[in-house]
């Protein structure tokens, strides 16, 4: 039992408004046990719970006097909960805490020395997404937008002027507030049921004199929990109009609505369209849509603001097209048909900024937007994948900001694949099945690519997923930049089984350590890319111009392994404008006995040399200059070399197959030269066994 004393002023206080949270408030109260900080003390606020949750707490209390449960108001409101702890609190700092996430166990002492080295108001975490229903953890990096935040702490609020509300999230519980500070302010929360997150969060930044943080994600926030208030915004979609209003009247009330009125603007923005993202019924939507385009947009002056007011390219087109259409006409052009379902609204996207580079003329070759014409295709090839499927699928119809079709080609699936796909293209109109006889990755892949109708096509495997909400950014960028060809990276994780030579070969593989992100032509990317060794021809990592695919008539080569190889090739040579972004979007899946991990070292032959060969003559007809030779050329040697070595270690009766790939006398010749090198080997073997 721990039997701390408590101080007069302990360092940090913890306030937890609690409703039947009897599920997780055991795991969220150990987090806090454990923290490596000691001195801090948790208020519970029992707010009219009914299941077991106050027993649980009253463990606790039971076993660690820093843990004490209080009553709460019991009117279903978050915030009128934690006012009941705020005014109960002894702490110098405060946090907050929602009963089913997690703190980090070094999250109080990390964000606590911090504030004290920095005397701030507020500090600030990054945090990541805990899936309720499936436990998968994931990234936030837009949670904490470091690269736009003063590289030295602390910093005011004006240090980052029209940024103040687009750097962090809303939400309280990864940050610490001064405690005299937020009293001084008389800062309190909104007593709503939802959003009362924004009014105390942005109102204190906006009021602080020193704000700083730490560059790391101390919190586990759990999402997909059916049974806390975000399953069921829909139910009070407009309560954030409440937020809204509470924080420009305080801004002005306080006299500094003038210093922060364009952050203000893109607040009202990015909040309006978060809102219409989580309408999940027919009727939530149409009536925060209608608020938005009557009330909201024109009193807060973002019907006639003009471009340059907003910090997204992406925010001022959503504004743009609700104040454009009215509702009926906007799920129109959402759903492809009258009075279909409304389909989720994009939230705000972090715009990602890179050199634009290349040619005057890129404004002209950026396509005209059709709202009848999806965004992006996504080709998903499946073949006995229904472990995965989920994780997969809903990876990528979670993506805001940006319209989706996605492909799923059936590759002849003996498993339950083929019945979650139907389920799933049942239920989302975007979802496209399409059944093939098994035939492999590169059939199914063309296949998928045969029936994709969007301005850009992607590549997921079935077994993979996206690890962040970046395909708008992808977009956006592809779109301001006109480009072909758009590279993004990936982070390798590892199953049980996979070997330790698997771990130290990719474990970094995918993550690419400079930025390419000035736009030059295909090859030169190529050969730059190569030049660092960081060229990567995995398929799943290209946005690529649906024109660039249909124009060079690029298609996978069926039946071989290694089709990456020659198809990303091909993708350079062909791509007018290319550019990279540091981006980490792909989740890459490392498990024993894939196609990635696996396979036939004969197997492996044949697909090396279909590549060499294809990539070799395609170097035939897109000549490149003396420039960038060496580099191309290495690219294509290193498919010969992996030919040859393969050729070298099999049998020679088993090598001897590899004619079957090509009957050209080229690819003849080539045989006969690996022949030729295997027999003087071996010769030169006898003769030194011999001597």
């Amino acid at each position: 039992m721990v039997k701390l004393v408590k101080s007069v002023t302990p360092a940090v206080s913890v306030v937890i408004p609690m409703h039947n949270a009897e599920r997780h408030i055991q795991d969220t109260l150990q987090s806090l046990a454990s923290q490596s900080l000691m001195d801090f003390e948790v208020i519970v606020v029992d707010d009219g719970s009914t299941d077991r949750s106050a027993s649980i707490v009253d463990a606790f209390v039971a076993s660690d006097r820093r843990f004490r449960r209080i009553e709460g108001p019991a009117i279903g409101s978050a915030g009128a909960a934690r006012n009941v702890g705020l005014g109960v609190a002894r702490g110098e700092y405060l946090g907050f805490l929602d009963a089913d996430d997690l703190y980090a166990p070094s999250m109080l002492e990390k964000l606590y020395s911090k504030a004290k080295a920095d005397r701030a108001d507020v500090v600030l975490s990054g945090f990541s997404t805990l899936d309720d229903v499936t436990g998968i953890r994931r990234s936030q990096p837009w949670a904490l937008r470091v690269d736009i935040m003063p590289a030295e702490t602390p910093f005011s609020p004006e240090d980052v002027a029209d940024h103040l509300f687009y750097f962090t999230n809303p939400a309280n519980w990864n940050k610490l507030f001064r405690r005299a500070f937020v009293e001084e302010a008389g800062i309190a929360f909104q007593p709503l049921r939802r959003a009362n997150d924004a009014y105390f969060t942005y109102l204190s930044l906006a009021r602080a004199q020193r704000l700083t943080y730490v560059a790391e994600e101390l919190v586990e926030y759990r999402v997909s929990n059916t049974t806390s208030l975000q399953g069921s915004v829909h139910e009070t979609p407009l309560e954030f109009v409440e937020a809204i209003s509470g924080i420009y009247e305080s801004l002005v009330e306080a006299g500094i609505y003038g210093r922060h009125e364009r952050a203000f603007m893109n607040l009202v923005a990015s909040m309006s369209v978060g809102a219409l993202s989580r309408a999940k019924t027919a009727e939530a939507f149409a009536t925060t849509y209608e608020a938005l385009r009557h009330d909201v947009f024109p009193r807060n002056g973002l019907t006639d603001a003009p471009s340059r007011v907003f910090l997204s390219s992406h925010l001022r087109q959503r504004v743009a097209e609700i104040i454009a259409k009215p509702v009926s006409a906007f799920l129109f052009d959402r759903a492809g048909m009258p009075g279909g379902p409304p389909l989720p609204e994009p939230t705000v996207s972090h715009e990602v900024v890179v050199d634009a580079g290349g040619e005057p003329d890129a404004e002209d070759r950026r396509p005209a937007a059709d709202p009848a014409v999806p965004d992006v295709s996504v080709i998903v090839p499946v073949y006995n994948a229904a472990a995965w499927l989920h994780e997969c699928l809903l990876s990528v119809l979670g993506q805001t900001g940006v319209s989706v079709e996605v492909i799923c080609v059936n590759d002849g699936s003996t498993d339950e694949s083929a019945s979650i796909l139907q389920e799933y293209a049942s239920s989302d109109p975007r979802i496209v099945v399409v059944d093939r006889p098994n035939g492999g990755l590169s059939a199914a892949r063309n296949s998928g690519l045969e029936v994709a109708s969007g301005r850009y096509v992607c590549m997921l495997d079935s077994d993979d997923y996206w690890r962040t909400d970046d395909l708008s950014n992808l977009v956006e960028i592809a779109d301001r930049d006109a480009l072909d060809l758009l590279l993004f990276d990936a982070e390798a994780f590892f199953e049980p089984g996979v070997s330790e030579a698997t771990h130290t070969a990719y474990a970094t593989y995918y993550t690419r350590t400079r930025a390419y992100s000035t736009v030059v032509t295909g090859p030169e990317l190529m050969a730059e890319l190569n030049d660092a060794r960081e060229y990567r021809p995995s398929a799943c990592l290209y946005l690529v111009r649906t024109a660039l695919l249909r124009d060079a008539e690029l298609t996978f080569i069926p039946g071989i392994m290694h089709e990456d190889n020659p198809f990303t090739f091909a993708l350079f040579l062909n791509a007018a404008r290319a550019a990279h972004v540091d981006l980490p979007i792909y989740a890459r899946r490392m498990r024993p006995g894939s196609i990635m991990t696996g396979g036939a070292a004969e197997r492996s032959m044949r697909g090396y040399f279909a590549a060499y060969l294809d990539m070799k003559r395609r170097l035939v007809h897109h000549p490149v200059g003396p420039e960038l030779a060496p580099q191309i050329g290495d690219v294509i040697h290193r498919m010969f070399a992996a030919t040859r070595r393969l050729f070298l270690e099999l049998p020679e009766d088993v090598g001897a197959r590899i004619q079957e790939v090509d009957p050209t006398p080229e690819a003849y010749s080539i045989y006969m030269m690996m022949r030729h090198e295997r027999n003087q080997t071996l010769k030169i073997q006898r003769l030194t066994k011999a001597a």
